[in-house]
């Protein structure tokens, strides 16, 4: 039945990611029941068996996700009739709280940017971690780009909901990758797709990580940088208001968020050198 993915694969000529695949691939292997008769209360049945197997909250969302994404590939390929749970939604809520102690220093970020190893893929993995430190993209973002979302005479780049500028070095490299190293990648699968795997595909979002930290000793986050990148424009200075439209956050609250991580810092830090504590 795995096979069905790589059946929808070549029919939509889309990458099904690394993570879907897996939990999928757990689902089919460790399901009581028959994949190809599911009803709803079965998929909850079995998403209750993997909460009590002690799955985290995140390896539940995927899973839930997962599946309902496979039963989309059958229910388009017309292996089934019916999608058994296309509005199923966990209740569970993630912890978004800002650690600001995991936060990366400018500095740290700027030697980040500066890393370098002499392969075919050091232009592409260092355009990169450009994106992800300069404009504090997302991974999934930062896959989904295409060669027309950059413009290098106006020095922007386009995304689905807002429109950023490039710096200086940024062009030079983008030009260089777009014009050297990208046409040397290319084959009939690559499209109009800007940054391009080893097999001339789009790059998968969860291997952005790999990517970017592959013989370094010290790894580095990308959701870490993007936070990061985000608090250190508010303790610049930056107006709340332009910092939400440049980290593309639908609600003001996201960005605030950033500001109440320093008041907290700063509450611990007086409560804990407070004079009163010494009296205790």
């Amino acid at each position: 039945m795995e096979n069905y993915l790589t059946q929808w694969e070549t029919i939509h000529k889309k990458h099904v990611c690394k993570t879907y695949k897996y939990a999928i691939d757990l689902f089919l292997k460790t399901t009581a029941f028959d994949p190809l008769k599911p009803t709803y209360q079965s998929i909850i049945n079995y998403i209750t068996i993997r909460r009590e197997l002690g799955d985290s909250i995140y390896l539940l969302l995927n899973m839930v996700s997962s599946i309902k994404f496979y039963y989309k590939c059958l229910l388009e390929l017309g292996i089934i009739a019916h999608h058994p749970c296309p509005k199923l939604v966990l209740k569970d809520h993630i912890d978004r709280s800002i650690a600001f102690d995991t936060l990366y220093t400018k500095e740290e970020l700027e030697a980040f940017v500066k890393r370098s190893k002499n392969t075919l893929f050091s232009l592409r993995n260092k355009v990169i971690r450009q994106l992800l430190v300069y404009q504090a993209l997302t991974p999934e973002e930062i896959t989904n780009l295409k060669i027309t979302d950059i413009d290098l005479e106006k020095a922007t780049i386009l995304l689905s909901n807002r429109k950023l500028s490039l710096k200086p070095i940024q062009m030079i490299d983008l030009y260089r990758y777009i014009n050297e190293n990208r046409p040397k990648l290319i084959t009939q699968n690559s499209g109009s797709v800007l940054l391009l795997s080893r097999t001339g595909r789009s790059l998968i979002k969860e291997h952005i990580n790999t990517i970017t930290n592959k013989g370094y000793d010290k790894k580095v986050k990308p959701r870490v940088i993007r936070k990061s990148v985000i608090y250190q424009l508010l303790q610049q200075g930056e107006n709340l208001r332009s910092v939400q439209l440049f980290a593309g956050h639908q609600s003001i609250l996201s960005t605030e968020r950033y500001q109440n991580s320093h008041i907290e810092q700063l509450r611990g830090q007086l409560q804990l050198h407070h004079p009163l504590n010494d009296l205790k």
